[in-house]
């Protein structure tokens, strides 16, 4: 029988012990300590690995079945403790760590069961020998390591708040312990004991604690703001998606009961799609029933109140709540316009400042998807266009010449005007060889938007240095026959939607899922009689007609197009920082169809797009396809942090 999805199952409480003595007594890296929590069997899966238990015999307690581990006692939480704060953990943060696996814990120092006064499962730093090896890591008081010039540094008081690596240090703290920790075995070995036992463990799988922050942008109130909105979607909720998401007031509202909701599991509810995702993320479970991310929710407001005052009382422990997750998602997004004082995150100033400053000191110790160097790049846009522009020319496609503007100079007649630092569509000004009709009102509009061109007008849609102006030319069929927008997971095109603006004053879209394409042969033999029979959306988007072949041959050159710009866009962004892109995990691709003098068609690239605003037009696909997308998002985002992590290279 099927298990009903809105039954909750019953939590796993309590913490344990890898029952191994024929080794020296298993750490955890989550935990930086010996303990375990029960809830996944975490534990059980370790102490079944005979990879990381090579010597295992009697009289070792776990090599009998059914013995591999044992339930933590006070003195093991002792123990568990001291490495902690050896670690450098905050009190707060150990009491949250706690309380999550055991029902009655009481939180403060007072409460805790008594610290041993040297650890037995640990190796303090202290211990370690200066040259104990190229993982060995001092920390120092931040103090110490400042060089003034005159000026305080607007980040120190961020900077303060996490441990910071000696000059020389190459690693992170909890990489470092686990590290001395091999080294300090290694030395008291037998002389036979194989050498290559004393590399550091691999990482079994676990569950990757992730950290969703709305964006404040997305957020509608009434029920009537959002059932035809472009970024929301009706999903049905069971009870524990409820549970977790009950204070994100703004990102989903009840909807209305209708038919289609009688036979449904769960509760109707409209949602912004990218909530919708991170619930799919949270049901992912890896292939031996692992699950892939324990997700919590925080809305912008309250983020943002904590990196601007990490240390002020009522933040200290939101801080530490923060720091707990090794993954993010949200904050302030730098693709867009974020200095607009009527922006949505109202973030300006000192606040500003304060907010950068600690957002680099989170991210010492916590990762971001997409991680935030990435954002700011993309922010400024022509960066990645310099980049399509090279891949076109490599492989001889056409491109809308785009050309960046300095402030006075002539502005081009007939082409389009783009800002960087803007959000769907926002800071875009057409040229009047856009505006179709003759009569009254198109007159007024060509008037309208030629007064638009002038630097007077440009500056005052600009309001900051980085905000730059372009100009590009002008390609009429984006108008007549839209964009593909291909989703891009792992690599891979998962799904396409076709779009077209059908009413500019009311920024009405219309979008559609697609199955068939043609080829460029078949455009081509169209559009040589398009003055006779005019070529629309509707004769290219999925055809009616043509045989398997005809159809195959469509799809291999879009698909051999997305592939070589993927590759390219990729390699680009990549070798300067060493770094895998972070389009290698989830992208849309919007491309568009453009012809030469001769009627000669080619696709080019109109936008990249990689933030968690995006849309992703969930209400033209079919949900299986639309859940079969995220999935492969979680196994791919999972395996991409957990890649980050593996900081052994043998």
């Amino acid at each position: 029988m099927p298990r009903d999805p809105t039954r909750r199952r019953k939590r796993e409480d309590g913490m344990e012990v890898c029952n191994h003595r024929c080794k020296r007594t298993c750490v955890n890296k989550r935990s930086r300590s010996i303990l375990w929590a029960k809830e996944g069997n975490s534990c059980v899966r370790h102490a079944k690995r005979m990879d990381l238990h090579p010597n295992c015999q009697a009289p070792c307690p776990a090599s009998t079945r059914g013995h591999y581990v044992r339930d933590a006692t006070p003195d093991d939480f002792g123990a568990a403790i001291k490495s902690m704060l050896d670690a450098n953990m905050r009190e707060a943060a150990i009491d949250v760590f706690f309380s999550k696996n055991l029902v009655d814990w009481k939180e403060g120092r007072a409460n805790w069961p008594e610290l041993p006064v040297a650890s037995d499962h640990t190796t303090d730093f202290d211990d370690v020998p200066q040259d104990a090896g190229p993982s060995h890591q001092q920390f120092v008081d931040v103090a110490d390591e400042r060089r003034h010039d005159g000026n305080e540094d607007e980040s120190d008081d961020a900077m303060d708040l996490l441990p910071i690596p000696a000059v020389g240090a190459k690693m992170s703290q909890t990489t470092s312990r686990s590290a001395s920790i091999a080294t300090s075995a290694a030395s008291s070995a037998p002389s036979q004991v194989n050498p290559f036992l004393c590399f550091p463990e691999p990482d079994a799988r676990k569950t990757i604690k992730l950290l969703y922050i709305p964006d404040p942008s997305r957020s509608h109130d009434r029920i009537k703001d959002v059932a035809h909105h472009l970024s929301w979607v009706k999903r049905y909720l069971a009870e524990d998606h409820l549970a977790s998401i009950q204070h994100l007031k703004g990102f989903y509202v009840k909807a209305r009961t209708s038919r289609d909701d009688l036979d449904a599991v769960g509760l109707p509810y409209r949602m912004t799609e990218w909530l919708w995702v991170m619930t799919c993320l949270s049901d992912h479970r890896s292939d031996d029933g692992l699950k892939s991310f324990d997700i919590s929710y925080m809305t912008w407001e309250d983020f943002k109140d904590v990196l601007v005052d990490p240390r002020s009382e009522k933040n200290k422990m939101r801080w530490d709540f923060i720091r707990s997750h090794e993954l993010l998602i949200g904050g302030l997004d730098y693709t867009i316009d974020t200095s607009d004082p009527h922006c949505a995150y109202n973030l300006h100033g000192d606040d500003r400042r304060r907010y950068d400053a600690t957002l680099s000191a989170l991210m010492q110790v916590a990762k971001f998807w997409p991680p935030v160097p990435s954002l700011q790049m993309a922010g400024y846009k022509w960066n990645t266009v310099a980049i399509l522009d090279m891949i076109a020319v490599k492989h001889g496609w056409r491109r809308p010449k785009t050309t960046l503007l300095t402030p006075g100079c002539p502005i081009p007649a007939g082409t389009v005007l783009k800002r960087s630092h803007s959000d769907c569509g926002d800071f875009v000004i057409l040229p009047e060889e856009d505006v179709r009709g003759t009569g009254a009102a198109a007159t007024s509009e060509r008037d309208r938007r030629n007064a638009l061109r002038t630097w007077e007008e440009l500056n005052a849609r600009t309001s900051s240095p980085e905000q730059r102006w372009v100009s590009q030319d002008y390609v009429d069929s984006l108008a007549v026959f839209g964009e593909w927008r291909f989703f891009i997971v792992g690599g891979h095109v998962i799904c396409t939607v076709h779009t077209m603006k059908m009413d500019d004053d009311n920024d009405v879209w219309h979008g559609r899922r697609v199955w068939q394409f043609r080829s460029l042969a078949e455009i081509r033999e169209l559009w040589r009689n398009h003055q006779d029979v005019p070529v629309t959306a509707d004769v290219l988007v999925n055809p009616q007609t043509g045989d398997r072949r005809q159809r195959a041959k469509g799809w291999e050159e879009l698909r051999s197009f997305i592939d070589a710009v993927y590759r390219g866009l990729v390699i680009q962004e990549s070798n300067p920082s060493g770094l895998r892109s972070s389009l290698t995990v989830f992208c849309r691709m919007d491309i568009g169809l453009m012809f030469d003098g001769e009627g000669n068609p080619s696709y080019f690239v109109n936008e990249i797009e990689r933030t968690p605003t995006m849309s992703m037009w969930l209400k033209v696909v079919e949900d299986t396809t639309n859940r079969f997308m995220f999935d492969t998002f979680a196994r791919v985002l999972h395996s991409h942090v957990t890649r980050l992590d593996d900081l052994y290279t043998f």
